[in-house]
């Protein structure tokens, strides 16, 4: 029609739209399991014949059984989100545990998973979980080494502000809302971070007053996952990591291959437009930007102030003449 091509299908009733439904997710699932890591929903969830299960409050297991019909849902009607091998999502954490506290149980958590391997109370990483995302996960964990870096990469507990927004933890004008994300360097840590961390009990502090000393102690178990991600976020993200890492190899690069009194420039901290400060010399700031310039061209024959430097100086004179010529004006 009109040089268009019609596509023509029966109509179907309710129950066979429904059931349609089913079967593409259902395909959808096989065929992205690998890909999307849909195999990964599975970790943390705690099953209904084991010990720890049995120690669960009421309000626990709903909170997991709500959470798991949630992340479900999500994967099944939105194809463009995954579960990430390295990135953890924690609930049910009591209000008073900040970022930093989380941290250190992520490292106790790898620590406290091979002590329990070691006992012979749990079991060690299979040679297939292992191997999930091979080289990419040695390349991260060669990289992490080189650095001198610990395993856990990220830590954050969520704020919230009087109206509910959030707000940085930095600010101290929020409170938690009980959940936050743990990012280690490779899915073998946060594997076995994973699975010593979910339905661990912590302890809740008392908020503004103190336990009575006949109370009994309150404890809250922790529902680890791993964290839910958009693929076009995390690309995003990944770009502008990238870019970022460019940047600073580029200026290192072009501070290393300068000669001579090039190795007298000093930059200050995440100065990177190629200006800085001269050893030796009084230190003055800069004013002109420089972004193309290298460090030989910046420096004097003389090892002196740099133009720029010069340009700056006549520069705040004009302004404090100025200055003083508006005092003077006001005056009379």
């Amino acid at each position: 029609m009109d040089g268009r091509l019609l596509r023509l299908s029966l109509a179907v009733n309710k129950g066979e739209a429904s059931r349609l439904t089913l079967a593409g997710h259902t395909a959808r699932d096989v065929r992205d399991r690998d890909r999307r890591r849909l195999y990964l929903l599975s970790e943390g969830t705690i099953s209904s014949s084991t010990a720890l299960y049995a120690k669960l409050s009421p309000s626990e297991i709903a909170l997991r059984e709500e959470s798991a019909r949630q992340r479900q849902n999500l994967t099944k009607t939105n194809p463009a989100l995954h579960l990430s091998l390295t990135r953890l999502s924690v609930r049910n954490l009591p209000r008073s545990t900040t970022s930093k506290d989380l941290k250190a149980l992520a490292r106790e958590a790898v620590v406290g998973f091979s002590q329990d391997v070691k006992a012979g109370l749990r079991q060690a990483l299979s040679k297939e979980e292992l191997a999930r995302a091979g080289e990419v996960m040695r390349e991260a964990e060669r990289a992490r080494k080189a650095k001198g870096k610990g395993i856990v990469k990220q830590s954050k507990v969520v704020f919230e502000g009087h109206e509910g927004g959030k707000v940085a933890e930095s600010s101290g004008a929020g409170r938690s809302k009980g959940y936050g994300f743990l990012e280690y360097t490779s899915h073998r840590w946060a594997l076995m971070g994973l699975r010593w961390l979910n339905g661990h009990a912590i302890s809740v502090e008392p908020h503004g007053t103190s336990r009575a000393a006949n109370a009994p102690e309150r404890k809250k178990r922790l529902i680890v996952e791993f964290a839910i991600e958009n693929a076009q976020v995390v690309e995003r993200r990944q770009e502008r990591e990238n870019q970022s890492q460019d940047k600073r190899m580029a200026v290192k690069a072009e501070s290393n291959s300068t000669p001579g009194d090039a190795k007298n420039f000093r930059f200050s901290k995440g100065d990177t437009s190629g200006q800085g400060t001269l050893r030796g010399v009084k230190r003055k700031r800069v004013m002109e930007k420089h972004s193309g310039s290298s460090l030989v061209g910046l420096l004097d024959n003389h090892g002196g102030e740099t133009k720029a430097m010069e340009q700056s100086k006549k520069k705040q004179k004009i302004i404090g003449r100025k200055r003083m010529a508006r005092k003077a004006r006001r005056s009379n």
